[in-house]
């Protein structure tokens, strides 16, 4: 770890510095209400099963008694104890409840989930079918079924399970298409995660929360449904106790014994409500991000070029590339990437990219520089084998050390070589990390996928946080307790876990303050030659380039269209596409110099300090900040 000192001495200095004190756990008023109000449904319903004050299902009293010491809620028309009454009723709710958001989770979340992930036919035709569901409704789909096989417990029970199959379905469809739009889902399949591994640890956590109150949401509606069955005498049978029968034989009484409807009313709204507030309060417990304030940290890009107007190349422009020099047979042998006539094309034939050609050698740093939508992420996601559905690539992408073309790779073969052979860090550190999993956890899982054991990653995974910079205990902290620069740092150590051949990095700076650029960028560098690794720089960032790299491709539009080593190109470009870049880029920023005069600023700061609660830490987000501005000057 040669230049690791000062590296970790620069980052205490310009990053926030976490310090230990105990932290009072965070309040849930939701989760604390919802679950007292379930508990106490749960209770009852438990406490019915072995010990009622009177029997539920048989009279014993006088008829229509109000509340009394004897009776405490009074009796019904039959002389049966109200109270025992409702407490019976809570086994009845509850196990239908249980029962229907079971089958209903059960089958309509994996479903959706599978829907959202595959897309196409096989998605359509999963989402078409639960669609026919939503024409039968619980309610009605239980008046057909209780018609068809007599009405009942169970048959209301698996009508409202089925009829809430649609709605798990659709939660858990649109949830994962949000997830496995994420960088980090991107990520995992550039690690060689499978499928299932993605839906199992991925898309299945991410989606928990929305599936959690979703659950919470139908337990309360099963509830209502079952009263208002058994109210229209198509629930559960009597004698068997339930509120919504309850509610039913009281109606005729209203005025004479009003607590015969009040207490099963009451009874329902206690159920209904403490489910939804407990869905809330453990979505809100369950997710980390929610758990814990975000050290906020400056986030600005610094030194980006201006993009250029699109009449530098109108759409439908003929994009002439400059010519430039094949590589020589003895410098091929040493190229560690090596992409030829790259096309790529939409499924309508719009080419996204033409005949993109590029190389890099070991321990080589290329710059692939452009505007936005000039296809620099495109063609390193064409490399990976990570193109969009829909789209489809031809012609080269040859390996070091890997014989054929990786255009003609199926995904399993793929697979094995992404986060070995070939890695990418992703340009938002934020989104390209799993939000419910530690970093230490996801750094580690990067390198079992390619067969290391479980216990030596776990350690190989700390020594590589600390070997990028970030404080011991960094492998225990979700991704939103660290800083844009640190989450930075955990994506390298990631990417570079399993000693790639050739390391793809997309804008990883653009969301980075200008003093937290400089040190990734730094790091970056120092670990790529440490291992020899070629680097493919994908930036719009020329400042970045010049600083970075060796040699530069410029893309317009899809079609390479200047080529060649970093201080040559910037210094006597050739096309005229690479002329506007360097205009309206500034290398060298040149501020006038503010003359030194007795004015006074307008903004002086002086010994400002800031802190941010983070599970059980402090984390310093400024101590003792001094500065000023005057009129006329910049700061930033």
């Amino acid at each position: 770890m040669t230049g690791q000192q000062p590296l970790v001495a620069l980052r205490q200095a310009q990053e926030p510095r976490v310090e230990t004190r105990r932290r009072r756990p965070g309040t849930h008023p939701q989760l604390v209400i919802g679950a007292l109000l379930v508990g106490l449904v749960v209770v009852t319903a438990l406490v019915s099963l072995v010990w009622t004050p009177y029997d539920p299902e048989h009279a014993g009293a006088e008829r229509l008694l109000p509340p009394g010491t004897e009776h405490w809620l009074g009796t019904d028309r039959f002389g049966r104890d109200v109270l025992s009454q409702v407490m019976a009723g809570a086994q009845i709710t509850l196990l239908v409840g249980l029962v229907a958001v079971g089958i209903a989770a059960v089958v309509g979340v994996p479903l959706g989930v599978l829907a959202g992930m595959r897309g196409g036919r096989l998605g359509a035709l999963l989402m078409r079918g639960s669609d026919i569901l939503l024409a039968f409704p619980g309610l009605l789909l239980a008046i057909v079924l209780g018609a068809v096989y007599g009405a009942g417990t169970v048959t209301a029970m698996v009508a409202l399970g089925i009829g809430s199959i649609p709605a798990f379905a659709r939660v858990a469809r649109g949830g994962t298409l949000q997830v496995v739009r994420s960088d980090y889902v991107l990520a995992a399949r550039a690690a060689n995660r499978g499928e299932l591994a993605i839906a199992a640890r991925h898309v299945l956590p991410n989606i928990g929360g929305m599936v959690m109150v979703q659950c919470s949401v139908n337990f309360a509606i099963a509830v209502l449904a079952e009263a208002g069955l058994s109210f229209l005498g198509l629930g559960t049978p009597p004698p068997t106790p339930s509120w919504g029968r309850m509610l039913q034989e009281s109606q005729q009484f209203l005025g004479v014994a009003d607590h015969l409807a009040i207490v099963p009313g009451v009874a329902i709204a206690v159920a209904v409500l403490g489910f939804n507030l407990l869905g809330d309060g453990l979505r809100d417990v369950f997710d980390p991000r929610l758990s814990a304030v975000e050290p906020r940290t400056a986030g600005a890009e610094h030194g980006a070029l201006v993009e250029p107007s699109r009449s530098v190349a109108e759409p439908g422009a003929l994009v002439e590339p400059v010519e430039t020099q094949h590589p020589s047979d003895e410098t091929e042998q040493l190229t560690a990437l090596d992409i030829r006539d790259l096309t790529v094309r939409t499924g309508s034939g719009r080419p996204l990219l033409s005949d993109v050609s590029l190389r890099v050698a070991p321990g080589e740093r290329v710059g692939l520089i452009g505007e936005s939508g000039s296809g620099k992420t495109m063609t390193a996601l064409a490399a990976l084998g990570l193109l969009p559905d829909g789209v489809a690539a031809t012609g080269q992408v040859r390996l070091a050390d890997v014989p054929g073309n990786l255009l003609d790779r199926r995904e399993q073969a793929m697979a094995r070589l992404r986060g070995e052979a070939m890695s990418m860090v992703f340009q938002e550190p934020m989104t390209a990390l799993n939000p419910l999993m530690r970093v230490g956890r996801q750094v580690a899982e990067a390198m079992t996928l390619h067969g290391t054991t479980g216990r030596t990653a776990t350690r190989r995974a700390a020594e590589l946080l600390v070997e990028v910079g970030l404080p011991a205990g960094a492998a225990r902290r979700y991704p939103h307790e660290l800083s844009g620069g640190q989450r930075q740092r955990v994506g390298l150590a990631m990417a570079l876990a399993n000693h790639p051949a050739v390391l793809v990095a997309d804008e990883p700076t653009t969301a980075l303050d200008v003093t937290v650029q400089r040190q990734v960028l730094d790091l970056m560098v120092r670990l790529v030659e440490d291992r020899g690794a070629g680097l493919l720089f994908i930036t719009h960032d020329l400042a970045v380039v010049s600083q970075v790299c060796e040699r530069v491709v410029v893309l317009l539009e899809g079609v390479v269209v200047e080529e060649g080593p970093v201080a040559e190109v910037f210094a006597h470009p050739r096309h005229e596409y690479t002329k506007r870049l360097l205009a309206a880029s500034a290398l060298e920023p040149r501020l006038p110099a503010a003359p030194r005069d007795a004015r006074e600023p307008l903004i002086r700061v002086a010994d400002v300090t800031r802190t941010y609660p983070s599970r059980g830490d402090v984390v310093h987000a400024l101590r003792g900040s001094r500065w000023r501005s005057r009129r006329g000057s910049g700061s930033g």
